[in-house]
């Protein structure tokens, strides 16, 4: 999971970079953003663009407000148990 703040309704250079030098194929990609700004899906078709250059499987994010909403996303994903 990365969590990055949307610059311009995309995520940040160094999310880029990353997607540039690190190998996901055959990954999942959880996003989640903490932006106030922007939500999410301003970014998403970003993401999935990286992602399928890669060959991974983005699955939908959030935009982070709060610990429990993370905690429910990561819980309702199936990323973390109760």
């Amino acid at each position: 999971m990365y969590r990055f703040p949307t610059w311009w309704r995309q995520p940040p250079m160094i999310i880029h970079t990353l997607f540039d030098t690190v190998n996901f194929k055959n990954k999942t990609i959880v996003p989640f953003t903490t932006s106030m700004e922007s939500p999410i899906s301003s970014s998403v078709p970003y993401l999935q663009k990286m992602a399928d250059k890669d060959g991974a499987k983005l699955v939908k994010g959030i935009r982070y407000t709060n610990n429990n909403n993370l905690k429910r996303f990561l819980i309702t994903n199936d990323l973390i148990t109760k």
